[in-house]
């Protein structure tokens, strides 16, 4: 995948170690508005604009956002619908009227929006009573409204209990609504002839035609309670997806089915019918220790190939069951999964920092999904947000992953108190998020709904240096225009100097300071040298197998040798660490020094200046040990220097025997069969020097850029 304009391709690897520079912005904000409410719970497009719903107080009627619009006058909470410009602008705004001789104290809401051909269609709950008879203590509605806002029908659904719709979706013949019934709803009213699986609730899916009328319903569960919160159409059905208490597995519509704890996420396929194609529950094995939300489901959206869910688990279920080998970030995590069309995990992923995040909706784009929601004030700075400062009491969070779950962008917005985002959509370049948010009255503060634009086509630009300790990095910035100009730049500490940029590993340029065009978002690391000091150079290599560092000249080039250790192909074998001696002998007999394989010697000091500074390696090889071997053959390689990726030949080789390359600390970094006479080696390895050891010869090659 191109990130940059102006890569190379190396064969250079470099450790990943983020330090980031970057600060979390909102430069990739179009625009921002507040509407006065309780907040926006859904939004959807029509070619005309944007459509929210959610809820709104009577105390909000007759003034501000709503001024002219008369409220209930005793409903505590109400439906409300408003259609925005695509320049935020408000074109109109609705409160839902049937809903207006609620009892007193009663709270209603718009849950969720779809668009059909010639309008909206919107669900939700009324509770206490309803403008036409009511069928319980709540029940669940639908309304259809045309493009200016008029209702062109409206119904209510239940039984004699609680009934709401959390979700809807459109079909090509009519509309998909989910959501929950309760047990003594069952067998009356439009439940009629319908037996509750359980002894609590049940999730509900209904299909309306374009009229309104009741085509077919379903309920779905078991001994416990069950809802659905999101519904989603793939080419061949339907998927629901929400949440079950752990009794209603192996009961019901879950017989055959095991509870992984106190409540799981689920999803359910159906087909176009309501007939139930599989089901599936998703967690993991620990109880909730009295918390409530175990697991849930609480949007879904279809991919080309298969379908992504979002929702949040609680921190104890990680490493168990579905969440094996999964780490807990916080108290509660946002969850993200991936399955195929046949219910079967794809990937799995958690979200969030060291306390309470969710996901609450999902949207499919071109190469991946945005997630929305929120994060609580502790969660920034840990986990997936270091480096993130929390703006309030919670922030609301935007999140884009790729089509493999890795997050390629992340985002929170808002102010000092609570702010959520409940829902998102997309459309070209943009996605538009509502929610809601708080703000501040003298010593308190208010609720306000919240609608904001996002533009997605823009990029992260992440650098850091690589080891932190050996340079600064600089000119990294988030929501950066797609095709612009970017800088980075490296500074080396000292006794370091600069080698290269790499993503994930491969050369994207030696030049310093760096400067591309902005295609994706990128995390560039600025790989760091630091000092080496060449064996022979500062270390004598006496007579009976004694080497013994000069001291003199490691003083005299800037290297006051603090102490010093010495290893034997990598391993240490002695440490001074005293300072006190600064050789080390094998004796004139030693057999590491005369054995037919080679060995490596490098050693350490410890300077005040530049920290711990290695050597390049020292070959001992015993000349003794080749004398009277028959056919004996020195060995020669070309081209000497040789760019990595390059090939090199050996002369001289034996069909069979083992090629070693060994680096400068004495490592093995590949190895091979020789064929005979001359044998053919492709070197992927990084620069630097290596050495070449074939049966007992060795020769010492230079790997360059």
């Amino acid at each position: 995948m191109k990130i940059l304009k102006t890569i190379l391709f190396c064969g250079l690897f470099a450790f990943f170690a983020i330090q980031e520079t970057v600060a979390n912005s909102n430069s990739d904000v179009v625009w921002e508005r507040g509407f006065d409410g309780r907040g926006f719970r859904s939004v959807t497009t029509v070619p005309s604009g944007i459509i929210a719903v959610g809820s709104a107080l009577d105390s909000h009627f007759g003034r501000g956002d709503w001024e002219g619009v008369i409220g209930s006058g005793a409903a505590m909470e109400g439906p409300i619908i408003v259609k925005f410009d695509h320049n935020s602008e408000m074109i109109w705004r609705r409160y839902f009227s049937a809903a207006a001789k609620m009892w007193l104290g009663g709270s209603s809401w718009f849950s969720s929006v779809t668009t059909v051909p010639d309008g909206v269609v919107a669900v939700g709950t009324v509770a206490l009573g309803f403008a036409v008879p009511g069928r319980g203590s709540s029940d669940a509605i639908i309304a259809k409204f045309d493009l200016n806002g008029d209702v062109v029908w409206e119904r209510n659904f239940g039984g004699a209990h609680n009934d709401g719709f959390s979700s809807v979706v459109a079909v090509t013949d009519g509309i998909i609504a989910v959501g929950s019934s309760q047990d003594v709803s069952f067998g009356n009213g439009d439940w009629i002839g319908v037996t509750s699986r359980g002894r609590e609730s049940d999730a509900t899916i209904v299909k309306f035609d374009l009229s309104g009328n009741v085509v077919w319903k379903r309920n779905f569960g078991g001994a416990g309670w069950s809802s659905f919160r999101s519904v989603t159409i793939v080419p061949d059905g339907i998927i629901a997806v929400g949440q079950a208490q752990g009794n209603v597995f192996g009961t019901g519509d879950w017989i055959g089915i095991t509870g992984r704890g106190d409540e799981d996420a689920i999803i359910v396929k159906f087909d176009h019918n309501g007939d139930v194609i599989w089901k599936r529950n998703f967690g993991g094995d620990q109880q909730g220790g009295g918390y409530h939300e175990t697991e849930i489901f609480h949007s879904v959206t279809a991919v080309p190939d298969g379908i992504i869910a979002v929702g949040r688990a609680q921190g104890n279920v990680f490493g168990t069951s579905d969440w094996l080998n999964v780490t807990r970030k916080g108290w509660y995590d946002a969850i993200i999964v991936k399955f195929d069309h046949s219910g079967d995990i794809v990937w799995r992923r958690n979200f969030g920092g060291a306390a309470s995040d969710r996901f609450r909706s999902v949207t499919a784009i071109s190469d991946g999904v945005i997630v929305v929601g929120y994060s609580i004030e502790q969660s920034f700075g840990t986990g997936d947000w270091e480096g993130f400062t929390g703006r309030g009491m919670s922030d609301a969070i935007i999140v884009r992953f790729d089509h493999d779950g890795n997050v390629v962008r992340k985002r929170n917005f808002g102010g000092v108190g609570i702010d959520q985002f409940h829902s998102i959509i997309a459309i070209p370049d943009r996605v538009i998020a509502v929610g809601e948010y708080e703000y501040q009255v003298g010593i308190g503060m208010r609720r306000r709904s919240s609608i904001v634009k996002f533009d997605i086509n823009v990029h992260d630009i992440y650098v850091s240096a690589n080891p932190p300790k050996g340079g600064t990095v600089s000119g990294g910035s988030m929501d950066i225009k797609h095709g612009t100009s970017v800088t980075v730049s490296a500074t080396a500490n000292e006794c370091w100097t600069f080698a290269n940029w790499t993503i994930n590993g491969e050369v994207v340029s030696t030049q310093n300071p760096f400067t591309f065009s902005a295609t994706e978002t990128a995390h560039l690391v600025a790989n760091f040298d630091g000092p080496i000091l060449d064996f022979d150079t500062y270390a004598s290599t006496l007579w009976n197998n004694t080497f013994m560092l000069n001291l003199n000249r490691l003083r005299a080039d800037g290297f006051e040798a603090l102490d010093a250790c010495w290893f034997r192909n990598g391993i240490e074998i002695i440490d001074t660490r005293t300072g006190s001696a600064f050789s080390y002998s094998a004796g004139p007999n030693a057999s590491d020094l005369l054995q037919l394989a080679p060995t490596f010697y490098h050693f350490e000091i410890s300077t005040e200046r530049c920290g711990v500074v290695p050597s390049t390696p020292k070959t001992i090889t015993s000349h003794r040990a080749t004398v009277g071997v028959e056919n004996f053959r020195p060995l020669h390689a070309f081209p000497n220097p040789i760019q990595s990726g390059g090939t090199v030949t050996l002369e001289n080789t034996t069909a069979g025997h083992q090629i070693q390359i060994f680096n400068r600390s004495g490592m093995l970094v590949k190895s091979a069969v020789a064929t005979d006479g001359t044998t053919l080696l492709t070197l992927n390895i990084p620069q630097g020097i290596y050495v070449i050891h074939v049966d007992n010869n060795t020769v010492q090659i230079l790997v360059t850029e």
